[in-house]
């Protein structure tokens, strides 16, 4: 394809700029959600919150930035303004986001309450994301003003595509392992003004030299001690909001998460994305666990764990005669991190022979594996998140029962109230409870603070008679300064043993939790809302669990009705383009989060291939946009997009029959299709945009209002589609509702175009 309006060095530099800015916004959007995730302590409410408020502020910013470009004569300035703003932005951004704990008087180890975390992300990532949204009509304005075409509009929004796809690599797989925060937001200093250097005669004297001295200053920053300094000062001030007073010793970030060892006496405390995850020497801790896993079973040899161990368990475990250890850890560096900190014990079991660590996801390692085991200890954290819950579902049971030899014995754990078991807390503790009963007949519960689940397929293996695991204990003759066997009896105690197993075995109105249909992480969001104490956000949430697939579809069909009754009120070329676009990135975002959802259970969570296919969604973006400039002249603009609207509802439908299906082929074949899935929904929501564009102008719309309404509109519909559809209808509707619901609102797009085009067709 000839690029006609690349006429001349200065147009090739402006493209460049573009393909920047999308590099730039990915950095940022990147960085922003890691460090939200420390002071918010994780959970995908609060990635679908940052994600909303982001869309939500590009939204605002390509809305009124469209209706203001046509007044403004140096629109080119202006963008190039933008492109400085946003890196010293960014660096500003940083220090107040790691200080929001402090700001909004966060009490430390406790999370956010709802609203503050709604209003965090508002005050912080709006103003940012704003002047993103703000430079796309713009720059589209940039190249042929008034004149400008699909063709120019259309590949201001291509290579902001293909910018983000090569921001998301490279700040995935090389700047985040190498470099901190602040020493990326001053390569992306660097990079904006050095682009904008170029441009001497078209931003005037004054502003090269503003240039000039933002790039020197940047580039001396880059290789002085300064990016260092702020990193330090900065990271103090945000374990301060996380932890109070608790000494820090060590702060890294991994390319999963940031991690944190704090030291208080003679005591170590590791956290994850700044929530907590064990401590050590604590062998008074975890003496007792291990002794009653080891206690459950007759006769283990071996035993896998998956998760957290290294810190006292493993330790433990291995003072028995068993055959073989597995450790499967996903996160290598958080490994390499606490080794140097651990007690000699520990140390010591590094080098026993019967000891082995596996470095990768934990699901990926039980569907791989052609060991069998005795015991499997799912020690992991509570099931807040999407990722983690994957380890609490009947399908990953069934997994494990798999690998279990005959009598083998599962164990995962979860926080509970010792006190309370009620409302919330009871559905989900029971929602547990009961998907792993759904797998294995005989289950045991312990009572306390954490309640550790037992189950086992064989009778008799399995048992809270405190008698039966003294004498297992005795037998073996493991002699630990650390445990009694009289503690059973504190572990086990007989009454409240009854109580907890009749309060679960009696709540059987929980959903179970499935791949499909992951329910616990919403249950963990209502319980966590509750601690925070913010009643309304636990209320809403609560109210929440109510909604059924039919509340979302009958407005849809209300409205449906109506245009059928009232057919010129809905034959709007204008609206209906704007709908379309909006139902395109509601969607695309959508089904992407499905596909990485779906990818997970299947597969197990494997980073870099993670961080691929959000890399493929955005080259099929280009790819499509390309495709439609290239043909634009061979389609009806207002054709295609019903069109698309309906290839969207096709491929979402052959996209859930795909989820049927590939637990069935084989690994290398089904990841594959997942790849040629995120591509093609790529495609098609890449091919919406100039279409939407070119409606627009043929209407006779201007460029510059044209550009922000449909930028702003695409990002509308993904922001609520990002800040709903994980975190919110995904649990509670499951997959396949939400796929009928994703559906739905394309056929109703086609419906408008329908009446749209019969109304015209009539006049």
């Amino acid at each position: 394809m000839k690029l006609s309006f690349l006429n001349n060095k200065k147009d090739i530099l402006l493209y460049l700029s573009f393909l920047l800015l999308g590099i730039g916004a990915t950095w940022a959007q990147v960085l922003f959600i890691r460090e939200f995730l420390v002071i918010f302590l994780g959970g995908e409410l609060s990635i679908g919150i940052i994600l909303f408020a982001w869309l939500l502020g590009v939204f605002a910013g390509a809305i009124i930035s469209g209706k203001i470009a046509k007044r403004i004569k140096e629109r080119f300035r202006l963008f190039s303004i933008i492109l400085l703003i946003l890196p010293i932005l960014f660096i500003l951004l940083l220090f107040l986001i790691r200080s929001a704990r402090d700001i909004f008087h966060i009490q430390p180890g406790l999370p956010f309450p709802l609203y503050k975390m709604i209003l965090v992300c508002g005050i912080f990532m709006l103003p940012f994301s704003f002047f993103i949204g703000a430079a796309f009509p713009f720059a589209s304005l940039s190249i042929r003003g008034e004149k400008s075409r699909t063709e120019e509009i259309g590949w201001v929004y291509i290579l902001e595509a293909f910018g983000s796809l090569v921001g998301g690599i490279l700040i995935t797989f090389y700047l985040i392992p190498r470099f901190s925060p602040y020493k990326i937001s001053f390569i992306l200093l660097l990079l904006m003004s050095g682009i904008l250097l170029f441009f001497f005669f078209n931003i005037g004297k004054k502003f090269f030299f503003l240039n000039l001295f933002l790039f020197l200053s940047a580039l001396v920053i880059i290789f002085s001690p300064l990016p260092h300094l702020f990193e330090q000062k900065s990271i103090e001030k945000r374990w301060k909001g996380l932890a109070g007073p608790i000494p820090l010793v060590l702060s890294i970030d991994s390319i999963y998460q940031n991690i944190v060892i704090a030291k208080q006496k003679e005591q170590y405390s590791l956290y994850g994305n700044g929530t907590y995850i064990s401590s050590f020497p604590n062998f008074v801790l975890y003496a007792p666990i291990a002794h009653l896993i080891m206690s459950e079973h007759p006769n283990p040899k071996d035993i896998l764990i998956i998760g957290e161990g290294l810190e006292g368990m493993v330790s433990e475990i291995l003072k028995y005669p068993i055959s073989h250890l597995d450790l499967v850890a996903l996160d290598s560096r958080l490994i390499s991190s606490i080794i140097p900190y651990l007690p000699k014990e520990s140390k010591k079991s590094l080098h026993d022979k019967r000891f082995s660590i596996h470095l990768m996801d934990g699901r990926y390692f039980v569907k791989r594996t052609k060991k069998r085991y005795d015991i499997v200890i799912l020690n992991l954290p509570d099931p807040s998140t999407a990722l983690i819950n994957r380890y609490y579902t009947v399908e990953f049971y069934q997994e494990i029962k798999r690998i279990l030899n005959k009598g083998g014995v599962i164990t995962t754990r979860v926080s509970s109230s010792p006190n309370y078991l009620a409302g919330a807390v009871i559905d989900y503790l029971s929602s547990v409870y009961q998907s792993i009963h759904a797998v294995f007949p005989y289950v045991v519960v312990t009572p306390g603070q954490e309640n550790h689940i037992f189950a086992c397929s064989k009778k008799g293996i399995i048992t809270s008679d405190i008698k039966v695991l003294i004498n297992r204990f005795n037998l073996r003759g493991v002699v630990s300064p650390y445990f009694n066997p009289y503690q059973f009896y504190l572990l086990l105690e007989p009454e409240r043993v009854k109580f907890v197993q009749k309060k679960l075995s009696a709540t059987k109105k929980v959903a179970l939790n499935r791949d499909k249909n992951p329910i616990t992480y919403f249950y963990n969001l209502v319980v966590w809302s509750m601690i925070t104490g913010g009643k309304g956000g636990s209320f809403f949430l609560e109210s929440l669990k109510k909604i059924k697939l039919y509340y979302l579809l009958f407005p849809l069909f209300i409205f449906l009705i109506l245009a059928i009754i009232f057919p010129k009120k809905f034959s709007n070329k204008k609206i209906n383009s704007i709908y379309s676009i909006f139902i395109l990135g509601f969607s695309g975002i959508s089904i992407e989060l499905l596909l990485i959802f779906a990818y997970q259970n299947l597969y197990g969570y494997l980073y870099q291939r993670i961080g691929m296919i959000v890399a493929l969604f955005m080259l099929g973006m280009g790819i499509g946009a390309f495709f439609i400039i290239k043909f634009k002249n061979r389609f009806s603009s207002f054709i295609w997009l019903s069109i698309n609207n309906l290839a969207f509802a096709i491929f979402t439908l052959l996209m859930y029959f795909t989820f049927l299906k590939l637990s069935k082929i084989s690994s290398s074949t089904g990841e594959i299709v997942f790849d040629i899935l995120v591509l093609g929904i790529g495609f098609l929501t890449g091919t919406g945009f100039p279409m939407a564009i070119r409606n627009f102008l043929k209407i006779g719309i201007s460029p510059g209002i044209t550009a922000g309404i449909i930028d702003a509109a695409d990002h509308l519909g993904a922001s609520i589609g990002a800040g709903i559809t994980g975190a919110l209808l995904l649990p509670i509707l499951g997959i396949f509702n939400v796929t009928i619901f994703i559906i739905a609102l394309n056929i109703f797009a086609i419906f408008l175009w329908i009446i749209e085009g019969l109304t015209r067709h009539q006049g």
